[in-house]
Parts: C-alpha cells; sequence; structure tokens
C-alpha cells in the first residue's frame, strides 16, 4: 500500500536538505573528476525533487545539464553564450542546449524598483 495524504513539512524539509547535501556531493564529485558519481548524486537529487514536489535552485539548474547531469561549468566543450536576450549552454556530452531569459529578469529588478537611487 502507498502512502495517503499530504506529506508534512517536516519531510518536505528533510527531503530539500538532501537535495541541497546531493548537489553539493555533485560538484564534489564533479571538481574530482568523479563524471559517473556526479550525473548519479545528481539523478538522485532530481528525483527526490520529483516526489516531493520541490524545485532545484536556479543555480543547480543552470550548472548541471537537465538531460544527462554532467556538470556543465567542467565540460572541456560546454558552450554558455549569451545571444538574444537568452543564455544558451550546449552540453558537450549529450548536445542538450538549454535556454534561459537574462534580459526579463533585469526588467523585473528595474520596475521593482531595485532599491536604487531615485
Amino acid at each position: 500500500m502507498g502512502r495517503r495524504g499530504r506529506r508534512t513539512k517536516e519531510m518536505v524539509n528533510t527531503a530539500q536538505n538532501r537535495i541541497d547535501i546531493l548537489y553539493g556531493e555533485a560538484e564534489h564529485w564533479s571538481d574530482r573528476g568523479q563524471k559517473i558519481l556526479s550525473q548519479r548524486c545528481v539523478d538522485l537529487a532530481r528525483r527526490i525533487g520529483m516526489r516531493y514536489n520541490i524545485r532545484s535552485g536556479s543555480e543547480n539548474a543552470r550548472r548541471f545539464c537537465k538531460k544527462c547531469g554532467n556538470d556543465l561549468y567542467k565540460l572541456p566543450d560546454a558552450r554558455i553564450r549569451f545571444t538574444g536576450g537568452k543564455l544558451t549552454m550546449t552540453c558537450s556530452g549529450c548536445g542538450h542546449i538549454a535556454r534561459i531569459s537574462y534580459r526579463s529578469e533585469q526588467i523585473q529588478d528595474r520596475k521593482g524598483g531595485g532599491g536604487g537611487a531615485p
């Protein structure tokens, strides 16, 4: 029999802590050149996030490839480009292309006031 009902805040907090630890371990293994262990940590973190409906932070979404789990900052041939108001990252391992809008973030900062001088 499966679990019924909502997940408690304690369960969600524990899951978030585990996700943070796994992404930290993925960075650690990536720095040491252990690509398979890094990919496994990313895969586990994503599975926990899907089960508990927790978003991974934007820094993790930008750092690791969504398709294969490679560390985009450590790959020798990964391409990171700024074109047309978007950040385009191409993974050299699988060829997956991730596009993240950065112009809309800047516009939102200007509209919100941003704490600058009047």
